[in-house]
């Protein structure tokens, strides 16, 4: 993997000019649905004034005829105007997933060349979902007052090849509620995959310990993004609940195994279906890579070890590392944000798969 200081280098070589004509397509429908709703009540006024000036001078004979005549412009303007705010969420998206499609293959393609050249990146492909669930690491359902629901999960954005000496493969995940549609971005973050030389006997899961005791700053701020609850609203999401027995059904069949090592037990919540290969998975070496991870900060992780496969899960509070997230569209996209952002994940996940994989 390239440097910072070689990326930023390349940044401003080469992709600069690129990026001042990624500036101007986001300028181009940034301010979209304003200008169309002003365009839209615009044209509602002339419509009115030109309908109440024309019914003026016609004599009024009090039908009933007159009266609709009288009041269509009003009325059907009224109508327009709803329509037209109902269906302009909608077209925004689709230019804002325009300008995405415009972002991806002509910033973050040749930069995620240049940046890790032994990787493949695929943005319309993914990693299987049933692996992604499996991992039990990924929250997939969600809770509403009384009620749950599960996540349309989504995996997009492909990146695989060789993490230094690893081969893997790492994807974005979408995890979207369907109200949300409109209103925001989906929650996500990055799936992990390598392959393993050999195959574990059992599985081996490590959740982080969400308590308020231990979120700090950044664990807040992500716990607001994702509309979880710890005993304060009536939402959360299902990264460590032992009572429902429905939805998590294969974590609750699993022991719990306690590390002698009272600050990673603070961080995270091990359970396992053999004691011995969680005693031979969780080395001092591992322990420690982990509680570095932990605290980190930026991403938030989980780990999963079963059949021949290493996973694991950061938490993002949206699903847009490669392009741009919906909370920054009104940010300019010519500096060198975007890019720290995209260098600074893959260099934590190259870290982490050295660190973790050819312990």
């Amino acid at each position: 993997m390239k440097s910072l200081e070689e990326c930023e280098d390349y940044f401003n070589s080469n992709l600069k000019s690129r990026v001042i004509k990624a500036e101007k397509e986001r300028k181009r429908f940034v301010g979209y649905w304003r200008i169309e709703m002003t365009r839209t009540i615009l044209i509602s006024a002339v419509i009115i004034i030109l309908g109440v000036t024309l019914s003026s001078n016609i004599e009024d004979d009090g039908s009933i005829g007159f009266l609709l005549f009288k009041s269509a412009p009003v009325i059907g303007s009224i109508i327009w105007i709803l329509v037209k705010m109902f269906t302009l969420g909608f077209k925004y998206l689709e230019k804002l997933d325009d300008f995405r499609h415009y972002y991806r293959q002509n910033i973050s393609k040749p930069l995620l060349e240049f940046m890790v050249p032994d990787l493949n990146y695929k943005p319309e492909e993914g990693i299987d979902s049933d692996i992604i669930e499996n991992s039990l690491i990924v929250p997939v359902y969600f809770t509403h007052g009384e009620f749950s629901s599960k996540y349309l999960l989504e995996s997009h954005n492909l990146l695989e090849g060789n993490f230094g000496d690893v081969s893997a493969k790492m994807a974005m995940l979408s995890l979207e509620r369907r109200a949300d549609r409109v209103q925001c971005d989906p929650s996500g973050g990055l799936f992990f995959q390598a392959q393993m030389d050999t195959k574990f006997e059992g599985r081996v899961v490590i959740r982080r310990e969400f308590t308020e005791k231990y979120l700090g700053k950044t664990l807040s701020n992500f716990v607001d993004d994702m509309r979880t609850a710890f005993g304060k609203n009536d939402e959360r999401i299902y990264f460590n609940d032992d009572e429902d027995k429905t939805h998590s059904a294969k974590w609750s069949k699993l022991e719990h195994y306690h590390i002698d090592n009272e600050e990673f037990e603070n961080h995270y919540r091990v359970k396992t279906s053999s004691a011995d290969l969680a005693k031979k998975i969780l080395t001092d070496k591992r322990i420690n890579n982990m509680l570095d991870i932990a605290k980190a900060g930026d991403l938030l992780v989980q780990f999963s070890f079963y059949e021949n496969i290493f996973s694991a899960y950061f938490f993002k509070d949206n699903a847009h590392l490669f392009d741009v997230a919906l909370i920054d569209i009104n940010k300019r996209v010519d500096n060198h944000d975007n890019m720290l952002k995209l260098h600074n994940a893959l260099r934590v996940v190259h870290l982490m798969a050295q660190e973790l994989v050819m312990d």
